[in-house]
């Protein structure tokens, strides 16, 4: 087949094509969007509280309904790439890095969500699943934005993403960092937590299913109707 090496690389296409469609938004958007950049509602929360952080305030000075994790994140990234918090509110090409970081971890979220459709099903479903997601207008916008959706989802897609290495290997390190990227989306959403729900369901449903297969495989005569047992 004269596409078969290309066909080997289908994820990587997947991560191509999602870099493509943030980078022009990007360059659009900071052409026509003057408030891109400008930290507004909760966005303004949480550049305000990584200030702090940066600045030696870590302790909570009033009550807040927001957790902790996305401004210690953020105050990472403007730490790490040397961006100041007061130029990113101010200046118009200061979140230019920033937010070129957020749209690489976009792109691989793509890929993730890919595998993640891939290992549940089969990889046909997995390429339809990662093109959509590198095509998918809200999350492009949110990973150009200081919101906590676009670290939220990419670590709930990471945890889903090694829970099912794990249940497809056994290795328990999949399961440890699978338990530590969910943990860290709840801690950037609250609301995640609704998603724990679903996903102990399906732990559950997959592990009576998994039983009840190993039972049919040991006892044969189980699964023929009409066999009574000895």
């Amino acid at each position: 087949m004269p596409f078969s090496p290309l066909r080997r690389f289908w994820y990587a296409h997947i991560f191509v094509i999602a870099l493509v469609m943030r980078f022009v938004y990007l360059a659009q958007a900071f052409h026509n969007n003057e408030l891109l950049g400008i930290p507004i509602v909760d966005a303004e929360v949480y550049v305000n509280w990584a200030k702090g952080f940066l600045s030696g305030h870590w302790l909570w000075h009033e009550p807040s309904n927001y957790t902790p994790m996305y401004p210690l994140y953020l105050a990472g990234v403007f730490r790490i790439l040397g961006q100041e918090p007061d130029l990113i509110i101010l200046g118009r090409t200061a979140p230019a890095l920033v937010f070129v970081v957020f749209h690489l971890l976009g792109a691989f979220q793509a890929v993730l969500i890919g595998r993640i459709a891939g290992l549940i099903r089969d990889r046909a479903t997995g390429l339809v699943a990662g093109l959509l997601a590198a095509v998918y207008w809200p999350f492009i916008v949110f990973e150009a934005s200081f919101y906590a959706e676009n670290l939220a989802v990419w670590t709930l897609s990471l945890g889903l993403f090694l829970l099912l290495l794990f249940r497809r290997d056994g290795r328990r390190g999949y399961l440890l960092l699978s338990g530590i990227a969910l943990a860290v989306a709840c801690l950037c959403r609250v609301n995640a937590l609704l998603s724990l729900a679903a996903i102990a369901g399906w732990i559950v449903w997959d592990t009576v299913r998994t039983l009840e297969s190993r039972r049919v495989v040991h006892d044969p005569a189980a699964a023929a109707p009409g066999v009574a047992r000895p």
